[in-house]
């Protein structure tokens, strides 16, 4: 993720998210 400060999974599932 790039942003992991807050729920990145909202933003970045589709890119990196684990």
């Amino acid at each position: 993720d790039i942003t992991t400060t807050f729920p990145s999974f909202v933003f970045h599932s589709q890119v990196d998210d684990t």
